[in-house]
């Protein structure tokens, strides 16, 4: 059976962790992005209630 060295493993678990922060960094970015889509659609929302609202004054 063969045996990892200490060196090897230690590179192994580096690697492994760099894979998971970039995991979670790339779910940040989504996150960020489904919320700036949200938010966008939501001020177009509004502003199409702001146009009735003028529209109603006139």
């Amino acid at each position: 059976m063969y045996n990892h060295s200490k060196s090897e493993n230690h590179e192994y678990l580096q690697f492994q962790e760099k894979e998971a922060n970039i995991d979670i960094v790339v779910e940040c970015l989504f996150g960020l992005q489904v919320l700036h889509l949200y938010s966008k659609q939501h001020w177009l929302l509004l502003q199409k209630h702001n146009d009735v609202d003028e529209t109603v004054d006139n």
